[in-house]
């Protein structure tokens, strides 16, 4: 809940740069990783690192993500990724 508390205060920064926010929230969670200082701590690794997904799953509409799903490569990508 805590995490889900963060993504909400963060989304009304990061959803103001559309896309170049989650290249953004990307770069910050895979940087905060790196860091040992930023650990288990009100879960703030969890939540940077998770944060692309929920900014993603906002940006995205219904038509985008049927799009996506109805795309040749999904299923060689879905394949591989499982």
């Amino acid at each position: 809940l805590l995490s889900l508390f963060f993504w909400n205060c963060l989304l009304y920064l990061f959803a103001r740069l559309k896309w170049r926010g989650v290249f953004l929230a990307i770069t910050i969670g895979v940087a905060i990783g790196y860091i040992d200082q930023i650990g288990s701590f009100l879960s703030l690794s969890r939540t940077f690192v998770f944060f692309p997904y929920f900014l993603i799953g906002y940006l995205l509409n219904g038509e985008q993500l049927k799009g996506l799903i109805k795309a040749k490569f999904s299923f060689p990508i879905a394949f591989v990724i499982i």
